[in-house]
């Protein structure tokens, strides 16, 4: 359950530029009973997302366009510890960019 616990540190990690671009941000408790999952959501004027990791290694990358609610990211992916990082700072960076 580790990645779960790492998603409140990098939301703090990266508060800086959150808070620059203008986001609200929210990671929720660890949720679940059998398949526990936590989520990050960050959300300003141009962009809603919503990134949702699972314990089990199975994550999901989301983005909707703030005006038209249209899909700007729809991934989801298995990934692996290590890659956590790697994949949250991609969706990061693909919604700062949008957001743009």
């Amino acid at each position: 359950m580790t990645m779960l616990n790492y998603l409140p540190k990098w939301v703090e990690s990266k508060k800086k530029i959150l808070a620059i671009k203008n986001f609200d941000m929210e990671v929720s408790p660890i949720l679940g009973d059998e398949k526990k999952a936590r989520y990050i959501e960050l959300h300003n004027a141009m962009i809603s997302a919503r990134a949702t990791i699972w314990e089990t290694g199975e994550a999901g990358f989301a983005a909707l366009d703030g005006k038209t609610g249209k899909d700007v990211i729809d991934e989801s992916m298995i990934i692996e510890e290590w890659q956590l990082d790697d994949k949250l700072n991609w969706w990061l960076n693909e919604i700062v960019i949008y957001s743009e």
